[in-house]
This record gives structure tokens, C-alpha cells and sequence, in this order.
């Protein structure tokens, strides 16, 4: 499995003479990751990581839906009446020096009152 992910890596990553930028996510310290063994990390054959966490302030705002994103969205769609309960149920998520809402739950929440104009914000 080690040689599939790594030449994965090395395929997608370093060898892909079109990419330029690319973003992993859930992964934890590319740098570090090694599967327990230095010399067999799946990143051999890539290089050239930045590795930023949720405390970072660089990205921090992409993290989310900002409170300004969450007013233009509910506006479009004519669900203006919506703003305080989606802040009440899903705003207050801190990532770097952002407050944001929690993208996953608003587009739950919004797809049921597609369905349902009557639908209750879910965790």
C-alpha cells in the first residue's frame, strides 16, 4: 500500500507538469508523516509543503462561511428571515482570527428548507 500512495504522490504531485498549486487536507504534518519510518514517507517522491493548521491566520477565512458570505447567500435565495437563527446555530467556529460558520451544517440547513420551509437547524 506504501509503494501505491507514494507513486500516487509522486504521480499527482510532483510530476504533473500542470499543476501548480495543490491542498491536502486531513493530514497531519506532511513534513513529519513517515508511517513510522523515515526513509519510507508516501511524500518521498513530493516536496515543497506548507503545512498550516487551523490556528494559522493565513487561510483562516477559508475556512468557513463568513457572517458577510452567510447575508449574500440567504439574500439570494430570499431567506433573509433565516440570518439570526443560522448565526445562533452555526457561526462561532475560530480559525486563525476568523469567526466563521460552519459550512457543512448552513448547506444542510439550507437544502432542508429547500425541501421543508418549516425545517429546524440540525448539529
Amino acid at each position: 500500500m506504501l509503494d501505491v500512495i507514494k507513486g500516487i504522490m509522486s504521480t499527482a504531485l510532483k510530476d504533473n507538469t500542470i499543476l501548480q498549486f495543490a491542498v491536502i487536507t486531513e493530514c497531519l504534518r506532511i513534513a513529519k508523516d513517515t508511517v513510522g519510518v523515515p526513509w519510507q514517507s508516501i511524500f518521498t517522491g513530493a516536496n515543497n509543503f506548507a503545512s498550516y493548521s487551523v490556528l494559522d491566520g493565513d487561510f483562516s477565512d477559508y475556512f468557513g462561511f463568513s457572517s458577510d458570505e452567510i447575508d449574500v447567500i440567504l439574500e439570494a435565495v430570499d431567506w433573509k428571515d433565516k440570518a439570526d437563527i443560522s448565526k445562533e446555530w452555526y457561526e462561532g467556529h475560530v480559525f486563525g482570527n476568523s469567526y466563521v460558520y460552519c459550512s457543512w451544517d448552513v448547506i444542510n440547513y439550507l437544502s432542508a428548507l429547500k425541501k421543508r420551509k418549516d425545517s429546524k437547524p440540525m448539529n
